[in-house]
């Protein structure tokens, strides 16, 4: 039997098998499970898959695999290859499992409502939807909407779920290839198939239209949303039908998306003159609709109200209360056009007033102008000194930010299990550590304590998928395992149980594949990426320590988050080695060097003095005090060439040539990386993409014995998104590299932001990786330089709200604090904006939103920033130029500044555009 199975598949006899899996009992066909099992197994490597026929063979086997093995096994193992549609239909009739519709098959509609009508499934609205679709094309993606009418099911029941369930209609809606080669009228072949048979009388016109309406609260995406409403206007209804529809259409006011709004919004401008116009339920929506952020919704709110306050003039005093909402939007012409209304049906009093008055402080210049009959004259602010005005950013230390470490074995036990898939990177700094300070304090009783966090570790080696940092932590707590069990043979039974399956797990799949990497390797056998480097080096450090019984803490561990170290403690640490007469480990030092906050020196640098001896305390004051030089004699350069790094040194320092050193381009060390927009033309000159790069920074670095761990670092010369996505449930690791330089970070930073800001965020990896940069910039509180206004005006300019957030909030603490130059940003968001790289309106309505009234100081940097701006864009407006200097305009006349406009070459030119400005 065995024999006759192999047989088949080995001659991808596919009806054959079929005859024969029917001729067997159920019994038999159980028997044969081990066998369809065990050759889908061996063949599923990609060795296999590049023998000639394999593919046939191996679905061959499926068919056997469908019948023989167990329903849950076999809807696993066949997600990515059930039989055909048509060997099913052979198959059902004599072998059917209870929950066949939960198996992985190929749809086809017709097939699905065979087998229903055989009683073999039922369908339900998500099945039919993910397929219905695709019925009215052919292969060769032909419309054939007649396909429609071969089951009476279809129009009947099936169709109308479409409006009811999320499908992917979407799809062929957008593809317009399929549209022209068909001579689609609409382009969508979906909504001809509509109209078609709702001018036929097949389908009830007036339910496609009301349950097209009625789709977009149904909780669809945003895209989905959106073709449902185009529907609708496909369908192009009468006023009758709209009017017919007005408890549909304002149901749709309350969508979460702006497109039905809008839509509805342009109807109901329409209906607004009909005397069966519903106004009532449309004030009920009003103050939802003047509080939109669209500037459409808006405009058409206010054109249907102004035809309602003409002709109903009952209601002006209920319209009246409610305009004043517009105000919230900081749109000039919007701000206007409500301004020119108020004043045209209000009545100047006191209740006008009152009304107005809660909106005051958004009001523009302009509107308060056309208002000034319903304002109180506003009292100029009093002048605020220079010192009132600065606001200190709070420290990178302190209490709130303070790292707990380890009291107890037990602390140690429950901290293991947590380090390993811990979304807060410095716990693998802490995992290190806390592996030398404690790992040598579990005794026997202790180590049950420990087997869930190697379970854990193990299990995830186990997986196909490279963890985290290149497996660093998982080996270097495999290695730790080793190291117990080689000091408690006889108590850690369970750890070489994990051990022994890595073993087995390792000999099958190398067997499987030349491509499969060996889990079950010491640290020092593990192989990654050149930016990994530095940490693998120190968690080789972390091990030997605990095989010397060397329980000092590792330097470079953080005492603040994200990955701050006191410049106190760190002081302390090296003073204990020093004491026991220890030196610390390269990279541990160095990484320590490189956390280590020199924002406030002075006591550190009198701890220094006091605590320290010979060179080490030289190398701390060297890197605490900014002019002080480097003391020879020179034991360890690296060290002294990551404190110049670290603290940003501009001085040349000859001592260190002979290292290799001086080839070390001057702006990696000062952090000042310049950069530039161009025109990458792609491949062969076919497409051309604004792109940004980094330009000062070529250069061959040539170091000789002495490593740095910053080298590590800059080796990354292009970042990719995907570069960082190991684990995605693990996303704050992916800026982890970033952590260890966070005093000059500065061309990571570029790099970075380039990797986002040249797809403009286009993915949802770049998208997170704008969102740890931005949140990173944030946290650090770093002064400020070329990368930094650089990230910063990308920030501004994400299409990602909370990356925008973030961009604001870097921006109002530091322009606050004084730490941050107008004119640098504003050079940076112009060099951007001259090539058009991203939507002006971003920046636009960020500025209008959130920017604009922050404080006066805040106005007068932004007037100072836009003037930076405009001097780098061209002479031929770009798209929203008009909508920034309404706001240039806008914050001249809220700081009562004269506009400097003498860099800006091309001002008068863009006058003669349409722009025209008041400065008097």
């Amino acid at each position: 039997m065995k024999e006759k199975l192999l047989t088949y598949i080995e001659k991808a006899d596919r009806a054959g098998i079929i005859t024969f899996l029917k001729s067997l009992t159920p019994e038999e066909r159980k028997a044969l499970a081990p066998e369809t099992r065990k050759y889908d197994t061996y063949h599923d490597t990609w060795e296999k898959g590049q023998e000639e026929g394999i593919w046939e063979k191996k679905y061959t086997n499926r068919i056997a695999m469908f019948v023989c093995l167990p329903p849950a096994e076999a809807k696993k193992s066949l997600r990515w290859g059930m039989p055909t549609p048509q060997e099913l239909d052979a198959i059902l009739p004599w072998f059917c499992p209870k929950d066949f519709a939960e198996y992985p098959f190929n749809h086809e509609y017709e097939y699905l409502v065979k087998w229903e009508a055989a009683g073999y499934l039922t369908l339900t609205p998500e099945m039919v939807v993910s397929i219905l679709p695709d019925v009215i094309f052919t292969k060769n993606d032909i419309w054939t909407p007649e396909i429609l009418e071969s089951y009476p099911i279809t129009l009947d029941k099936h169709i109308w779920w479409l409006f009811e369930f999320p499908s992917n209609i979407v799809w062929y809606s957008n593809n317009t290839a399929i549209g022209e080669a068909n001579q689609s009228p609409s382009k969508c072949l979906w909504f001809d198939t509509f109209i078609k048979y709702t001018a036929e009388g097949r389908l009830d016109r007036m339910r496609v239209l009301r349950e097209s309406l009625l789709a977009v609260n149904r909780n669809f995406n945003k895209v989905l949303t959106g073709w449902f409403t185009d529907l609708f206007a496909a369908m192009q209804p009468t006023e009758a039908e709209l009017l017919a529809l007005q408890t549909e259409l304002f149901g749709t006011l309350t969508c979460i998306w702006s497109k039905p709004v809008t839509h509805t919004v342009k109807l109901l401008k329409k209906l607004a003159v009909h005397p069966q116009f519903g106004t009532e339920e449309f004030l009920s929506n009003l103050p939802l609709l003047l509080g939109s952020e669209v500037k459409a919704i808006l405009t058409s709110t206010l054109s249907v109200v102004e035809v309602i306050l003409k002709r109903k003039k009952d209601f002006i005093p209920e319209i009246i209360a409610m305009l004043c909402t517009a105000f919230l939007s900081k749109d000039e012409a919007i701000q206007k056009k409500a301004a020119e209304l108020f004043t045209q049906y209000a009545s100047p009093g006191s209740e006008s007033k009152a009304l107005l008055a809660a909106y005051a402080d958004n009001l523009l210049m302009n509107t308060r102008s056309l208002l000034a009959d319903y304002l109180d004259k506003i009292e100029p602010p009093t002048p605020i000194s220079a010192e009132e005005l600065l606001v200190e950013l709070p420290s990178v230390i302190g209490e709130e930010n303070r790292i707990p470490t380890l009291q107890s074995t037990e602390d140690f036990a429950f901290f293991l299990t947590q380090a390993v898939d811990s979304s807060e990177p410095y716990f693998f700094d802490h995992l290190l550590n806390n592996l030398v300070v404690w790992g040598n304090q579990v005794t026997k009783a202790d180590l049950v304590l420990l087997e869930p966090a190697f379970k854990k570790v193990y299990s995830r080696l186990y997986k196909w998928g490279v963890p985290i940092l290149d497996s660093i932590p998982y080996i270097t707590m495999t290695d730790y395992a080793q190291y117990l069990i080689h000091k408690f043979p006889e108590k850690t039974k369970k750890l070489q149980t994990f051990r022994d399956k890595m073993d087995t797990v390792d000999k099958d799949r190398s067997e499987q594949s030349n491509y499969y990497t060996k889990r079950q390797i010491t640290l020092k056998d593990l192989s990654v990426e050149f930016i990994y480097t530095g940490f693998r080096q120190i968690a080789i450090e972390a091990i030997e320590k605990i095989k010397n019984q060397d329980a000092l803490p590792l330097l470079s561990t953080p005492t603040h988050t994200p990955a701050w170290i006191n410049p106190l403690t760190l002081i302390d640490r090296i003073a204990a080695y020093q004491q026991q007469g220890i030196e610390p480990g390269d990279m541990d030092m160095q990484l320590a060097i490189q956390r280590c906050v020199t924002d406030f020196p002075e006591e550190a640098l009198i701890k220094a003095s006091q605590s320290l001896t010979g060179e080490l305390k030289h190398l701390f004051i060297f890197l605490l005090d900014k002019n002080a030089p480097i003391e020879s004699p020179i034991e360890h350069p690296s060290w002294w060439m990551t404190a110049a790094i670290t603290k940003r040194s501009a001085q040349y320092h000859p001592e260190l040539e002979p290292y290799g050193y001086h080839t070390i381009p001057k702006a990696y060390i000062t952090g000042e990386i310049e950069w530039e927009e161009y025109i990458n033309t792609g491949y062969n000159g076919q497409y051309e993409w604004k792109h940004f790069r980094i330009t000062n920074v070529e250069s061959q670095i040539q170091l000789k014995d002495h490593k740095l761990f910053y080298r590590y670092l800059w080796g990354v010369d292009k970042i990719s998104a995907s570069h960082f996505f190991y684990d995605r449930d693990h996303k704050d690791w992916m800026l982890f590299p970033y952590l260890a330089c966070p005093n000059n970070a500065d061309l990571f930073l570029g790099r970075i932001t380039f990797c986002f800001a040249n797809c403009d965020m286009c993915e949802v990896p770049e998208q997170t990786l704008a969102l740890l940069t931005a949140r990173l910039v944030h946290e650090l509180k770093r002064p400020f330089h070329e990368m930094h206004y650089m990230a910063l005006a990308c920030f501004l300019f994400a299409k990602v709200k909370a990356v925008q957030d973030y961009g604001f909030a870097i921006w109002s603490e530091n322009m606050a604090a004084n730490r941050l130059d107008p004119i640098r940003l504003g050079t940076a968001l112009g060099k951007i904006e001259a090539m058009e790289a991203f939507p002006l309106k971003r920046l636009a309505d960020c500025m209008s939103t959130y920017m604009i009234g922050v404080s006066h100081k805040h106005n007068q940097s932004l007037v100072v920033m836009l003037e930076a701006l405009m001097q780098q864009l061209p002479q031929k407006p770009i798209k929203n130029l008009k909508k920034l200097l309404e706001l240039y305009n806008e914050l001249l006349a809220l700081t009562q500044c004269r506009p400097n406009i003498s860099g800006v070459p091309h001002w008068r030119s863009w006058g003669m555009e349409g722009t025209s400005l008041n400065y008097s």
